[in-house]
């Protein structure tokens, strides 16, 4: 597991996140398709005013190419 702070530029250790219930299941729908097809290797969602979002990622060796530079970095050396 990597945690990615993008304002920051920087990775973490630890954080929370609030859901709503339709918030919670657009997650759980976009994890599910991540899991099926590693390949599409992200997915985002949305609070209901598109002021936040939370970016989810797989990774696997078979997909880190398709990542950027900096994502390899945080992947491979979790800083």
């Amino acid at each position: 597991m990597r945690i990615y702070d993008t304002d920051g530029d920087k990775a973490l250790n630890e954080i929370c996140i609030y859901l709503t219930l339709e918030e919670a299941q657009e997650l759980r729908a976009g994890l599910s398709m991540l899991i099926k097809d590693p390949a599409k290797h992200h997915d985002h969602v949305s609070d209901a005013d598109c002021k936040k979002k939370l970016t989810v990622a797989v990774y696997a060796e078979s997909n880190i190419d398709q990542f950027d530079q900096r994502s390899r970095r945080l992947i491979e050396e979790d800083r």
